[in-house]
């Protein structure tokens, strides 16, 4: 291994993230959407990736358009986090408001005209359930 690699523990950082990817997979349930009954921001955005490296573009936009952003603002990461291509503080800043603002109006958006990825059922949500079982009519 490099120097550089041992420095910045690269093995173990990929083990961890390994490790985290097969517990999602396997164990996952999205708090939102469990404790909500409504489907959270992020929803489909797995199975965007997944379609994404299956090469079929279309369905990941179905999925969840903002993919197509996240994977340009992780690059951009990563090179910056490795010193690659550095940017500047208030460049990183501007850049994730406009991420954030971006996937926040693609979720209303998705929300309120209609997706059959994202759903809001209320009555499902343990909230809700709980709130139904202990509060009187």
């Amino acid at each position: 291994m490099t120097e550089w690699m041992k420095k910045h523990n690269i093995v173990k950082k990929c083990f961890y993230l390994f490790l985290a990817g097969i517990c999602l997979l396997l164990f996952y349930h999205c708090p939102f959407d469990y404790l909500l009954g409504i489907s959270c921001p992020g929803c489909g955005m797995t199975r965007a990736l997944f379609s994404i490296l299956l090469l079929r573009f279309g369905r990941a936009f179905y999925y969840h358009p903002g993919i197509y952003l996240l994977i340009p603002g992780f690059l951009l990461w990563a090179l910056d986090y490795f010193h690659l291509f550095p940017l500047k503080s208030k460049t990183k800043k501007v850049l994730l408001s406009i991420g954030i603002t971006a996937l926040i109006l693609i979720y209303f958006v998705r929300l309120f005209c209609g997706s059959d990825v994202v759903s809001v059922d209320i009555r499902s949500g343990l909230i809700y359930r709980v709130l139904q079982h202990y509060l009187p009519y």
